[in-house]
């Protein structure tokens, strides 16, 4: 099984996330997975609560335009359940 970080939202290109030693899972990870039959784990799928709580605010970073672009879509689908 492959276990690593996944959310909606990405992070900055290039941008080292704030908890060292972490990596997010890429379109390659699936790959591999795929291939070799492998489960795929992911954590932290909802950034420690900071989609919804404000005393969560989501790392700096994850501030980029592709952010609000999510997050508009996020609520727009919710805003329809």
């Amino acid at each position: 099984a492959l276990q690593l970080r996944h959310s909606l939202l990405q992070p900055r290109p290039l941008t080292p996330l704030a908890e060292a030693g972490h990596r997010l899972l890429a379109a390659e990870d699936l790959d591999l997975a795929r291939e070799e039959g492998l489960a795929v784990w992911a954590y932290s799928a909802l950034l420690w609560g900071s989609y919804e709580r404000a005393d969560k605010p989501l790392p700096a970073t994850y501030d980029h335009p592709g952010t609000g672009r999510v997050l508009a879509v996020l609520d727009e689908l919710a805003r329809g359940l």
